[in-house]
């Protein structure tokens, strides 16, 4: 594999990564309703949402 392949290769997953912490997080800052039945089922509280958001929009910051 020649470096400049396997540095867009790299670079491409670090893309996708972002894309799916930053949808993830803001889905759940949004309040989408599958995420408030989800952190209410599982008994933190809502709280634990926004904590959860902040944690994955702060990863997707960190891949970069």
């Amino acid at each position: 594999m020649s470096p400049h392949l396997a540095r867009s290769a790299l670079l491409a997953i670090r893309a996708l990564l972002t894309v799916a912490f930053l949808a993830a997080g803001l889905a759940k800052f949004a309040g989408v309703a599958m995420m408030v039945a989800t952190f209410d089922a599982i008994g933190w509280g809502q709280w634990f949402r926004y904590v959860t958001a902040t944690i994955e929009i702060g990863g997707a910051i960190l891949l970069w």
